[in-house]
């Protein structure tokens, strides 16, 4: 389940104060409530694939208009690579420094699964989401630090491929991660992803439109976190 594109292969486009005390207390109770889902959702142990699998949203459920739900995949106990680009060494400064990071963390996971939502002109979601034993990696943290980092183009001069990283309109943590080789060789991706303590999930879409691709990855982090409250309570 790579993450990043090789330059050397051809890109085609088409391949998102209180006003009483009453009301206080009540804005002060939903907070609490929020935080305690929130802690319940991260303290979950590791989902193995198959859980993972059942949790990915259906055709319907994405909300995207025409699209098919292809290219399913769950696995057991497989390492997961982060990079972003690949032989990130070459780079310097800040911007190489996190694509390095990305590059050099590798998730060893407990299960996965993803699914794309393909559209017939080409365009399409994908989304994935993959569990840990541990939380010592945080693959949205390193995706944010490449977006702060990269704030300028990134030209490959072995390659002559050019990498652009936009931040996000949204307050979803990721980048809209453009490659150029060549002109008519190039490619846009728009990456998003969660940590939920011992399960993240990441939602990319090719050659989409940002809100589209937001609205598949709230739908997803919503579904997923709906079912791990179900775990917890079963194990309560």
């Amino acid at each position: 389940m790579n993450l990043y594109h090789d330059p050397g292969v051809l890109m085609t486009r088409k391949i998102i104060r209180p006003a009483s005390v009453a009301v206080g207390g009540l804005a002060l109770a939903l907070v609490l409530t929020a935080c305690g889902e929130s802690n319940e959702v991260e303290s979950v142990a590791a989902q193995d694939g198959a859980t993972l699998q059942e949790l990915l949203l259906t055709d319907e459920e994405s909300g995207l208009d025409g699209a098919t739900g292809v290219n399913d995949t769950m696995l057991e106990g497989e390492t997961i690579p982060l990079v972003v680009v690949a032989e990130a060494g070459k780079f310097e400064g800040a911007c190489g420094e996190a694509l390095q990071a990305a590059e050099s963390a590798e998730l060893g996971t407990v299960g996965s699964a993803a699914r794309t939502f393909q559209r017939e002109d080409g365009t399409g979601v994908a989304v994935a989401q993959f569990s840990t034993d541990t939380t010592d990696v945080s693959p949205a943290q390193l995706y944010n630090d490449i977006a702060e980092a990269c704030g300028e183009p990134l030209k490959d001069e072995e390659t002559g491929a050019e990498y652009t990283f936009t931040p996000l309109d949204s307050d979803a943590s990721g980048f809209i991660f453009d490659i150029t080789v060549t002109p008519g060789n190039e490619s846009s991706s728009v990456m998003m992803l969660k940590d939920l303590g011992h399960h993240h999930i990441l939602v990319a879409g090719v050659d989409a439109d940002e809100a589209d691709v937001k609205a598949v990855f709230d739908a997803q982090v919503e579904k997923t976190e709906q079912g791990l409250r179900e775990v917890a309570e079963q194990g309560a």
